[in-house]
């Protein structure tokens, strides 16, 4: 299947000038800003602080040109999340989420009564250009809507709409920040400092910056649509749209309070950053829940916008605040998924100008190994969630019902673990030119065509032939756009769209088909002492024969992971299968388990009874078939008669 990764851009930093030989202005300027724009002016959002003799850092900024003997720490003021002037604030259904930082711990983040946030006084910044050019899984279209084109998981993404995005709102009257590390030091400190020392405070400098304005997000979340929302909303839709954003803002919100304490105590040049970003690395997982719930969650809003009248109202108005910068909710619930990718590349970024013999080094290296770590869960777990509901969409579209055996397709697959989707498209029968449209999964094919009675049953399609499993076939290519498909005894030649679509067709079912293949190989080779056939002869069901004619029974078989069914037979209570069915045998001192169910149509099916047997006396056999060995039903309810299951053994040792 396609990886639908989040994709990582490179920082911007530019090193182009690293072999320039000037040290002038531009060594410094380069520093990665891309993330947060930069404004001179004082964000209003926040109180000036006093820096030595009433400077305001306004002051500062202006005289980074001037000589300056020393720059005294930065006082760190306190600004609520819910702000007081929010006309939202009295509405709330329930007490705004309040954290204290002092009371914070790593690893172990708890809501409090009250919220004050520890933050420095740093301009409101645009982030620039979304750091997340395209996330394939968060698109909304619908793959169905044009059948003649062949889909690799969900529709092609719209680059336009994210790139475009900045990350985060600047405020009216604020232009452009040149704030920088380098702009806020004394220059006559920065010439005693080497290029490669400046460049590492350039990079730490720019970790503490964004993460300041990514928490301006996260904040400005809760305060304009997070809180008033809970008027509109009820507890479990607020859950689907935000999801755990608030265990995202107490971790974050630990982490810049350690920055910028650790900033304020080196007086803005930082020794050592890797132990605070290591320190909080574990608490990083809550973003594995956020991102995995984000394409039900964008799903949700946009379904939710169209039916509910006042939502989108509210949507629209919110918008407009000033502190959205006109970009909707949409934009911002995407804030944590672009955060977590800037980690992995931030930290690399001041590793790139740390010494190896530097006392961070060490903690840096690990801090990275985490991230990056948390970044591929996170990406896992956003994949399983796409795969899940493209599953879940199929089942809705495809008419599973007549099949002789029940096929879920959420279900584990046989032999290659989870079922993941992997190509859908339309076909076409090569001679006859009938209309198919495929299904690939990474176990098994579906073919299907419209038909009037699986519409009328609200299906889109029907079955064409039964489900395909790839360890069973053969691809073979024809000319032009057709190919054919081999499966024991059947051949089945198709047209695909387009010659590159034949090509995508084929290349895939040759990958899933040697996939599954050489799993089945390492199985047998893993641990595998022979084969088991198991005959399931025939049974007594333990049901009234007043009931007969509503009896519909199958046996299902289980040998440690492996699990099997017979066909299903109808209106008998001695029903008589006489069906086999094969397992691989890793140790005779497993057990054979046998149960036997009612199968229902419409509801989960009715357990009757179960049987078990040991394997080990079957080493005794030399590889022949036992007698008919007839077992008696366990765990028969109450009040029903007597039942019982025969079958034959035939142990084959490697």
């Amino acid at each position: 299947m396609t990886a639908y990764n989040i994709v990582l851009n490179k920082t911007s930093t530019d090193e182009s000038n690293e072999s320039d030989g000037s040290e002038d202005k531009t060594d410094e300027d380069n520093s990665s800003q891309d993330e947060s724009s930069k404004d001179g002016s004082i964000s209003k959002y926040h109180n000036i602080t006093e820096i030595d003799n009433n400077t305001t850092q306004e002051n500062l900024i202006e005289s980074s040109s001037k000589k300056i003997t020393k720059i005294l720490p930065i006082d760190i003021p306190k600004v609520n999340i819910q702000g007081v002037n929010s006309p939202t604030t009295s509405s709330f259904k329930r007490p705004t989420l309040k954290v204290n930082i002092n009371t914070l711990t790593p690893g172990k983040l708890t809501r409090k009564p009250s919220l004050e946030v520890a933050r420095s006084p740093s301009p409101t910044r645009l982030f620039g250009a979304s750091p997340i050019m395209s996330i394939p899984w968060m698109q909304l279209g619908d793959p169905h809507k044009d059948h003649d084109n062949t889909h690799l998981g969900v529709s092609p993404p719209n680059h336009s709409q994210i790139a475009s995005r900045p990350e985060s709102p600047v405020s009216p009257g604020q232009g452009p920040s040149v704030v920088s590390w380098t702009s806020i030091m004394d220059p006559e400190t920065i010439k005693g400092i080497t290029k490669e020392d400046r460049k590492r405070q350039e990079a730490i400098f720019e970790l503490i910056s964004t993460e300041q304005s990514y928490l301006r997000d996260l904040q400005m979340i809760i305060e304009v649509f997070y809180g008033p929302l809970q008027n509109i909303l009820i507890e479990d839709e607020l859950k689907i749209i935000f999801s755990n954003i608030e265990d995202i803002l107490l971790c974050n919100t630990a982490i810049l309070s350690d920055l910028e304490q650790r900033q304020k105590d080196d007086k803005l040049f930082v020794k050592n950053v890797g132990d605070i970003l290591l320190k909080h690395s574990d608490d990083l997982v809550c973003y594995e829940i956020y991102c995995g719930k984000q394409l039900n969650a964008s799903k949700f809003l946009q379904n939710k916008r169209n039916v509910n009248k006042t939502f989108s109202e509210f949507l629209k108005k919110a918008q407009q605040d000033p502190q959205c910068g006109s970009l909707d909710l949409s934009s911002f619930l995407l804030k944590p998924m672009q955060r977590i990718t800037r980690y992995p590349l931030l930290i690399r970024q001041i590793l790139h100008y740390t010494n190896k013999n530097d006392s961070d080094q060490e903690d840096l290296m690990k801090a990275l190994h985490k991230a990056e770590t948390i970044l591929e869960s996170t990406n896992e777990a956003a994949r399983e969630q796409e795969n899940k509901l493209k599953l879940t969409e199929i089942s809705k579209l495809v008419d599973l019902e007549d099949l002789e055996e029940k096929l879920d397709l959420t279900s584990t697959t046989r032999s290659v673990g989870k079922r993941q989707f992997i190509l859908e498209g339309a076909l076409k029968k090569a001679k006859s030119g009938r209309n198919l449209y495929g299904y690939l999964f990474n176990d098994l094919l579906l073919l299907t065509q419209h038909n009037k009675k699986s519409v009328a049953k609200g299906y889109q399609y029907a079955l064409y032939k039964p489900p395909i499993l790839l360890n069973e076939i053969v691809v073979k290519r024809g000319q032009d756009e057709t190919f054919q498909i081999l499966h024991i005894g059947d051949v089945i030649n198709l047209k695909a769209i387009s010659i590159s679509a034949k090509q995508q067709w084929v290349n895939q079912l040759e990958t899933a088909n040697g996939y599954c293949l050489e799993v089945e190989n390492q199985k047998r080779k893993k641990g595998t002492i022979g084969t088991l056939k198991v005959t399931v002869y025939e049974a007594v069901i333990p049901i009234d024969a007043n009931e007969k004619n509503s009896v519909n029974t199958y046996c299902q078989v289980q040998l440690n992971r492996q699990i099997f069914k017979t066909k299903n037979v109808k209106a008998d209570i001695f029903p008589h299968w006489n069906q086999y069915l094969m397992f691989s045998v890793t140790t005779l001192e497993d057990t054979l388990k046998l149960s036997v169910y009612q199968y229902d149509k419409y509801s989960e099916d009715e357990y009757l009874g179960k049987a078990e047997i040991k394997l080990h006396f079957l080493e005794h056999y030399a590889g022949n078939e036992t007698d008919k060995i007839k077992l008696q039903l366990q765990e028969v309810e109450p009040g029903r008669p007597f039942g019982s299951i025969s079958v034959y053994l035939n142990y084959k040792p490697f």
